[in-house]
C-alpha cells in the first residue's frame, strides 16, 4: 500500500463507514453522493487488501482487519484535528461539533436538561446525542476506542486502564412500595424484601442489578423478578399500581413520591453506594474541545447536585 495514495477524506470516510456500516448513511453524514462513497470504499480496499465491509444477513458488517484498523485511523483523524486545533483558539461560542454520550435513563433524567440548557447559553453550536448503553462492557470501549462515542455516563466500579475516568456525583438505593401496600407500612423487614416480587429495569442497569443481587446472595437468598421494563423511569408507575417492590436511587424515588401514591422505605441489608461518573479514552484526553465539555459535564453535575440537596434540606 502507497500510503501517498491516501488523504485525510478517505480516513474520515472509513471511519464512518465503519460506524454507520452503511453507504447512504456514510454519504449523507459526509455531504457526499453515494457514488462517490462507493468509490472511496472501493479505493480502501484495494489500499487495504481487505474487502473491509462485507454483506451478512441483510446488513453490512465490517472485517476483523476494518476492526483492527479503526481505531489507529480515529486516533490519526484526531491527532490532525489537533494540529489544526492548535492553530485556532478553541471558542464555545463559534465552535460547531456534535459530541455523543451513552447514559442510562435515570442519569438523563438527571443531567440532561441542566446540561441543555447551560449548551445553549454558552455553545449554541454544540449538538449532542444521548445513546442507551451497551450492556456488552467490551463492546462499550470499542465504541469509546473507535469514535463512535465521546463519553460514557455510567457507573463503572473498576474502570479500564485505557479509560480516563471523573466522579460526576453519588446517590443511594431506596426501596418503593405503593402508599397502600397490604403488608408494607413505614418499615421493611429483611423478610419482605426478600419475598416481595421486584421490578427491575433491563437497560443501564446491570451493574446496579448485580450488586444488588450480590447482597442477596450473601443471605443464601434470591428475588424474585417479576418484571423487567425497557424504560427505567416507568418503574415508580408500575409500582404505584402493583404490590411489587423496586430499589432504585433515592433522587428518582424523591421526585416520582411527590406525584404517585408512593412509599420511600429503608433498605433492610446494606446495598451499594451508587457512584456515577464520565469515562472517556486516552485518545481524546488532551484534545481542548473535549477539555471543555467534560468540564461544563463536571459544572452541570455540580449544580444539579447542589440544588437538589438544597431541597432536600428544606
Amino acid at each position: 500500500m502507497d500510503i501517498f495514495d491516501m488523504d485525510v477524506a478517505l480516513l474520515r470516510t472509513f471511519s464512518v463507514l465503519i460506524t454507520e456500516r452503511n453507504v447512504s448513511k456514510t454519504a449523507e453524514r459526509l455531504n457526499l453522493s453515494q457514488p462517490a462513497v462507493s468509490h472511496a470504499l472501493d479505493r480502501l480496499r484495494k489500499l487495504f487488501d481487505d474487502p473491509l465491509l462485507i454483506r451478512a444477513q441483510g446488513r453490512m458488517t465490517p472485517t476483523v482487519r476494518a476492526l483492527e484498523l479503526v481505531g489507529d485511523v480515529n486516533t490519526i483523524l484526531v491527532d490532525l484535528e489537533q494540529l489544526t486545533a492548535a492553530k485556532v483558539p478553541f471558542d464555545p461560542k463559534t465552535t460547531r461539533a456534535k459530541f455523543v454520550l451513552s447514559a442510562t435513563e435515570y442519569l438523563e433524567y438527571i443531567l440532561v436538561p441542566t446540561l441543555l440548557a447551560r449548551l445553549q447559553r454558552e455553545a449554541p453550536g454544540l449538538d449532542v446525542e444521548i445513546r442507551s448503553p451497551n450492556p456488552n462492557r467490551a463492546l462499550a470501549l470499542s465504541s469509546l476506542e473507535q469514535g463512535e462515542l465521546d463519553l460514557q455516563l455510567a457507573w463503572l466500579p473498576a474502570p479500564l486502564p485505557s479509560q480516563r475516568f471523573r466522579r460526576l456525583f453519588s446517590d443511594r438505593l431506596v426501596c418503593l412500595v405503593r402508599q397502600d401496600h397490604p403488608t408494607v407500612q413505614g418499615s421493611l423487614s429483611l423478610e419482605q424484601f426478600l419475598t416481595l416480587p421486584h421490578i427491575r429495569g433491563s437497560r443501564g442497569s446491570q451493574v446496579t442489578g448485580r450488586s444488588i443481587d450480590t447482597a442477596v446472595a450473601a443471605r443464601g437468598a434470591k428475588l424474585r423478578l417479576l418484571l423487567r421494563v425497557e424504560n427505567f423511569l416507568t418503574i415508580p408507575f408500575v409500582v404505584a399500581q402493583s404490590d411489587a417492590i423496586a430499589a432504585i436511587p433515592e433522587e428518582l424515588a424523591r421526585d416520582f413520591a411527590e406525584s404517585l401514591p408512593l412509599q420511600i422505605l429503608e433498605p433492610p441489608l446494606k446495598l451499594p453506594h451508587l457512584r456515577f461518573g464520565m469515562y472517556w479514552h486516552e485518545r481524546i484526553h488532551n484534545d481542548k474541545r473535549h477539555q471543555w465539555f467534560r468540564k461544563l459535564l463536571a459544572d452541570v453535575a455540580d449544580t444539579v447536585w447542589e440544588r437538589r440537596r438544597g431541597r432536600n434540606a428544606e
